[in-house]
């Protein structure tokens, strides 16, 4: 056989960095390196010649020599096909390598327990979800099941977790903070405010989320700042601000179950601030 009729020995392509366990590479970019000798007695590798589909698609490029490096950027599953000439004008047989890239975890979506505040004992579940369009979930898994309940039974600042992998090992996290804090049960209707002796009554109770009623000496009663309280009647249709109800601080010092608080009529002394101390 004359030796300008006989092809370079067939081409070898590697990848740079060896696929993990599951056969997916996680760093981009991924270099494909495709390499080829010529036989012996031969006229020596002209060219490479390599293109691309799938995930990252590249039309036929020519590389002048015996070694190309085609890098992977693209996340997803991409197949390389490459062929080695030589300087006669043989070329190897057709040969293809595939390189499955993934460089994103999961999206996790956490729907509830949203950012925000939440009433002692109130039922909340945690719907949440994990995708990933590439390699695909292998794990999603939160502080409680999908869809169970969260903790509502801590006052305070708890959080909730959720942590996913996909089927290339990557890794993704996702935390949510929110607030647990008692009911405030009014005992008194604020539009209708009970005067005696010219002062306002205000009464109230620590509760859960279903009303049940929590007032303890070890819960103490913290007033929010709010406008003064307008003593006396009110000219027709005019509005009497009032202030707006303590809040019961999980935090704080603890006393005082059930409170009440007054303000004094315009005939009366000036007063301090009002205090909170239990009701009969």
């Amino acid at each position: 056989m004359n030796s300008t009729s006989v092809p370079p020995q067939p081409a070898f392509a590697t990848v740079s960095l060896t696929p993990n366990s599951a056969g997916w590479n996680t760093t981009s970019p991924t270099l494909v390196n495709i390499g080829a000798l010529d036989r012996s007695c031969g006229f020596g590798v002209q060219k490479i010649t390599y293109s691309a589909s799938d995930a990252q698609p590249t039309t036929s490029t020519d590389v002048p020599g015996a070694a190309a490096a085609v890098a992977i950027t693209t996340n997803g599953v991409t197949t390389v096909t490459y062929t080695a000439t030589d300087a006669a004008g043989n070329t190897s047989p057709v040969q293809t390598i595939t390189v499955r890239l993934d460089t994103a975890g999961p999206v996790i979506t956490i729907v509830r327990s949203a950012a925000g505040t939440y009433l002692y004992r109130q039922p909340v579940t945690a719907p949440y979800s994990c995708t990933d369009a590439t390699s695909g979930v292998a794990s999603c898994v939160g502080t409680v099941p999908n869809s169970s309940p969260i903790n509502t039974s801590t006052l305070g600042s708890p959080t909730f977790t959720v942590n996913a992998t996909d089927n290339a090992t990557n890794p993704s996290t996702k935390t949510v903070t929110y607030n647990v804090a008692y009911r405030i049960c009014l005992l008194y209707d604020p539009n209708r405010p009970v005067r005696m002796l010219g002062q306002v009554i205000i009464s109230l109770r620590i509760c859960d989320t279903n009303g049940n009623n929590l007032s303890s000496s070890n819960i103490t009663l913290t007033a929010a700042a709010s406008p003064a309280l307008s003593p006396g009647p009110s000219p027709a249709g005019a509005t009497t601000p009032r202030s707006s109800p303590p809040t019961a601080s999980p935090s704080a010092p603890r006393t005082c179950p059930t409170a009440t608080t007054t303000s004094n009529s315009p005939s009366a002394e000036p007063t301090p601030p009002p205090t909170w101390h239990p009701s009969p």
